[in-house]
């Protein structure tokens, strides 16, 4: 049974709602997860960054953020074209898994970070 938003996809089928709301859906949830790992990265940068190069170091990762989102846009939007929404969601879920694989080799952080904060600041 097809809605007016469009044809069942194999997921919404087996909770019988509609594609769109179950897009609307995961991009919901994700849009939630993306903003408590952005935070954590907030902290982490801040965490990993010498107490005399923080400028330096914050300037970097927000271009580097800056670049992967430019071209994460543009190679999805040529993945969407090619092999549609699918297969634009796997390779998001592929990347994320390789990011959180990656983060494993990180060293531990350092547990002084708010006495840093507090020294480089002069207070």
């Amino acid at each position: 049974m097809a809605s007016k938003l469009g044809p069942p996809t194999r997921c919404s089928l087996r909770f019988d709602t509609p594609a769109a709301a179950t897009l609307f859906g995961v991009l919901r949830l994700f849009g939630i997860v993306f903003a408590l790992c952005s935070s954590v990265h907030s902290y982490l940068i801040l965490a990993y960054s010498d107490g005399d190069k923080v400028a330096l170091d914050v300037g970097f990762y927000y271009m580097a953020n800056a670049g992967g989102r430019l071209l994460g846009s543009l190679l999805s939007g040529i993945l969407y074209q090619v092999a549609g929404l699918g297969a634009c969601l796997g390779a998001s879920a592929a990347m994320a898994a390789t990011a959180a694989l990656i983060s494993l080799l990180l060293p531990p952080v350092n547990a002084a970070l708010p006495e840093r904060l507090l020294e480089a600041s002069g207070d």
